[in-house]
């Protein structure tokens, strides 16, 4: 088969007789080892290792790329753009451990986005790591909403939270998209977005013009298709999931955020690519592109429970929340752009030769 590789990218091989990842060393100005390969299985591009770098994984045709969840870490997917097609491969960690390692990656790590130009990611999921704190608060203080167990008693809201924490630990597809489908038209959901990146930051833009972090990343923000973008969602959902397995009896067995992520996003583009089956949902998740400060309470992380409105005393309730509003909008930019991202504008000039496609 033909494989279109630098000479000298590392190649790992997994095999799944010794449950190992093994790094393939070709002879000195060889070619890829898997160029003209005729043996008698055929390898294919399974997924990705990262380290400093990202290099393949060949496996067999016969092995199921989710057999490597139980020998390394998940530490993100990466797409790349195929002609009409984005492709989708899981990312795992060259060594056992978590992803702190992500934290040390400069902005010059880059992948390719839905249009094909290479961009930094790292920046925009560090924006949303750095308030991870306050993020699962504010999962935590939207459980006492009505909206969310209907008022009930705090045995009915843990009774939903355990419906919905294990509807994504089963392998059945089904199942995890419907979760998928109630936890984005809860407000929790909004709240967290507007957490995330939606809400108003001073001195964003430049040290000197208040913005949003969402309007630096359009397209990270949203896709092609205009409705939520799905690594955004996927990151979003995955938090929820976090929280609600910290909130489980101890030792209450649960995936690892990495690998819960990979499954949120993989049922999400399923979502996406069958309108008919989820027609509710794909319209919330355009809707949710536009939301604004009425649309939300917000929040208050430190005491987990709404803001008290400075005109009336006391603290909001859902009922007080307006409903999304939807514009006309030029893209690229998103609905209710404070400013338009020169830096993000100019990305695909600033990248140097190290990043990766």
């Amino acid at each position: 088969m033909d494989i279109h590789l630098q000479p000298t990218a590392p190649v790992y091989l997994y095999t799944p007789q010794l449950g190992r990842v093994l790094q393939v060393i070709p002879p000195p100005n060889a070619q890829h080892p898997f160029v003209d390969f005729n043996g008698p299985e055929r390898f294919i591009l399974g997924a990705y290792l990262a380290y400093c770098q990202v290099s393949p994984i060949y496996c067999p045709d016969y092995v199921l790329v989710n057999s490597l969840d139980g020998v390394l870490p998940v530490v993100g997917t990466l797409a790349i753009p195929h002609h009409d097609e984005t492709l989708f491969h899981t990312v795992y960690k060259k060594q056992f451990g978590d992803s702190d390692f992500l934290r040390a990656i400069d902005a010059q790590f880059c992948r390719p986005n839905g249009a094909g130009m290479i961009i930094p990611v790292w920046q925009f999921s560090s924006t949303i790591e750095n308030r991870l704190s306050d993020m699962h608060k504010v999962v935590r203080g939207c459980i006492r909403l009505d909206d969310f167990s209907g008022g009930g008693t705090v045995q009915e809201q843990e009774a939903r939270i355990k419906a919905l924490f294990d509807s994504f630990n089963p392998s059945d597809q089904q199942d995890i998209e419907q979760a998928i489908a109630e936890l984005v038209e809860l407000h929790m959901f909004r709240e967290l977005m507007w957490m995330a990146t939606f809400q108003t930051v001073i001195s964003l833009a430049e040290g000197t013009r208040d913005g949003r972090v969402a309007d630096l990343f359009p397209q990270e923000v949203r896709g092609e298709n205009l409705a939520l973008a799905k690594c955004f969602a996927a990151t979003l959902l995955t938090i929820i999931y976090h929280t609600f397995h910290l909130g489980q009896p101890l030792k209450t067995r649960g995936r690892k955020p990495g690998a819960v992520y990979c499954i949120i996003l993989t049922a999400i583009t399923h979502m996406y690519a069958n309108l008919k089956q989820y027609p509710t949902f794909m319209k919330t998740m355009v809707g949710l592109t536009f939301l604004r400060a009425p649309n939300v309470l917000p929040m208050d992380p430190k005491i987990q429970a709404p803001k008290v409105s400075a005109y009336e005393k006391r603290a909001r309730t859902v009922a007080d929340c307006s409903p999304i509003k939807q514009v006309e909008v030029n893209l690229p930019d998103l609905p209710y752009a404070e400013f338009t991202s020169i830096r993000y504008a100019r990305t695909t000039e600033i990248v140097d030769n190290r990043c990766f496609l």
